[in-house]
């Protein structure tokens, strides 16, 4: 309990309610509105506990047997349960060295019997949280060597802010913390004669795409050198992994490897960070947030009980990342088995399907028959806007032809990834079924009346009635929906 002597900001008191218990009000709140989803975890309301660990981040076993995570700092402790896997270890290195760095600003904890920090307004703490934030991703992906790596960050801030001859750049570089280049004495660095110092001019604009080529960086952030998969003269073949979009994908697989990071600066403003092979997490929107597949899978998975099988899983997952990077946006689906397909696919004289037969690409209904079908839901029209209806049936039978070409049977795992990725961008839905078979492409939803939200989310919802659904905005933001829930979202 701190000094009575000592104000308590009148702003924090009324933010959280209470100064006398260590702050564990404003731990709670830091918790479940800025570490979780970071950390890739929905909890609406961590509770608070009486048990406090020595570590940051534990996972435990609750009373019933059902699994739990622990959030301690400062004498304060939060729990969140059931969590439906067990965390992945980089989640928990990269939390913990966020909760270390929160500690360092927090507005309520108390530290030899005194507040530890003290802030004049909300605005001013909310902004040393988010500096806090990043400052512990720094941590995790550089260790003792962040302060330089945190530096980089803010150079591909300011970056991503402004153009170089009318354009967007983008960057790719590589971290390497094993390597000490001696680029700049203390005294230059000083006097912004390093690579950071040179990264702030325009003559770096053109270095580095982050798809095919890098700048390697040492342990201080200094350059060491150039690397480029044209190495060589040829460009290596190389195996997709599902852990990183395909648009840098080789370069990931190719470099960021052991304690490296790969830092990349997208065109559109997004700074991305991988480690060990796979994308960690991205910086959208001055936020950043995280992107793992055990997140994706786990909080999909918990809420169904007939489940997709993870190769299924994994490579949804992969053109989910796939879409979201290209920003094309687009909708998938997956449905639970026969039963609710048939649900999705009934009509009759006063019920329209609400994925019609047109868009079933392995419906045995003829053209012919679907064409009739068609006219029959569209009803009586005025005769001028027949031309135009037998065009658009025209078309979508015309679509449909390519589409099943293009898949030519092949299940959703098995598709090239680059095709899986420009369907999904299709305009309508693509929707698979429980043995993985891609069952329509630029499928139209049939929403209902006052759907709130906007189209695309209006369809996933109520296509995630029967299995799952993930809408990926044009913004790149990721949003899974089961039985109209959303479960699971990168936003």
């Amino acid at each position: 309990m701190p000094k009575n002597n000592e104000k308590v900001p009148t702003w924090a008191t009324e933010k959280w309610g209470e100064t006398s218990t260590r702050g564990i009000n404003e731990f709670k709140w830091f918790v479940q509105e800025r570490l979780l989803p970071i950390l890739g975890i929905k909890n609406e309301n961590p509770l608070i506990s009486n048990v406090v660990s020595r570590k940051h981040i534990t996972v435990e076993k609750g009373k019933d047997g059902e699994r739990m995570v622990l959030f301690s700092a400062g004498g304060r402790a939060v729990y969140i349960a059931p969590v439906p896997a067990d965390l992945p270890e980089f989640t928990m290195e990269m939390g913990s060295k966020i909760i270390d760095a929160f500690l360092d600003i927090s507005c309520l904890y108390v530290k030899d019997n005194r507040l530890h920090n003290y802030y004049p307004n909300q605005v001013t703490y909310e902004k040393m949280v988010d500096a806090a934030i990043e400052n512990g991703i720094c941590r995790y992906c550089a260790g003792s060597n962040s302060e330089s790596f945190f530096r980089l960050i803010s150079s591909l801030e300011t970056w991503a802010v402004k153009t170089y001859e009318g354009k967007k750049v983008s960057f790719g570089f590589l971290f390497n913390p094993d390597k000490d280049a001696n680029f700049s004495s203390k005294e230059e660095k000083e006097k912004g004669k390093s690579w950071l110092g040179f990264l702030k001019s325009d003559y770096a604009a053109s270095l580095s795409d982050g798809i095919h080529s890098l700048i390697e960086l040492d342990k201080d952030c200094n350059l060491c050198g150039f690397l480029s998969l044209t190495a060589g003269g040829m460009v290596d073949a190389y195996k997709l992994c599902d852990g990183a979009p395909y648009r840098f994908a080789q370069v990931i697989q190719s470099y960021v490897t052991g304690s490296r990071v790969g830092v990349f600066l997208l065109n559109n403003g997004d700074i991305v960070l991988a480690k060990g092979g796979e994308v960690r997490v991205v910086k959208r929107n001055l936020k950043w947030l995280n992107i793992s597949f055990k997140a994706f899978s786990g909080f999909i998975t918990a809420e169904l009980e007939e489940k997709p099988t993870e190769t299924l899983l994994r490579s949804i997952y992969a053109s989910v990342l796939d879409v979201s990077f290209s920003h094309t946006g687009g909708i998938i689906a997956w449905i639970r088995n026969n039963e609710e397909w048939k649900k999705l696919t009934e009509h009759g004289a006063d019920k329209e399907a609400i994925i019609d037969p047109c868009d079933d690409l392995r419906s045995r209904v003829s053209d012919a028959g679907i064409e009739k079908r068609m006219i029959a839901a569209r009803g009586k029209m005025p005769k001028k806007e027949k031309p135009m209806f037998n065009r658009e049936i025209e078309m979508r039978l015309l679509k449909r032809k390519v589409v099943k070409t293009l898949i030519c049977n092949s299940t959703f795992p098995k598709m090239d990834r680059k095709l899986r990725a420009e369907l999904i961008a299709m305009d309508g839905a693509c929707v698979i079924d429980w043995k993985g078979r891609v069952r329509a492409v630029g499928a139209i939803i049939q929403n209902d009346s006052g759907s709130a939200g906007g189209g695309r989310t209006a369809a996933a919802k109520k296509l995630a009635r029967y299995g799952f659904a993930i809408k990926i905005s044009t913004d790149g933001y990721i949003e899974a929906f089961v039985g109209e829930d959303n479960v699971y979202s990168v936003k």
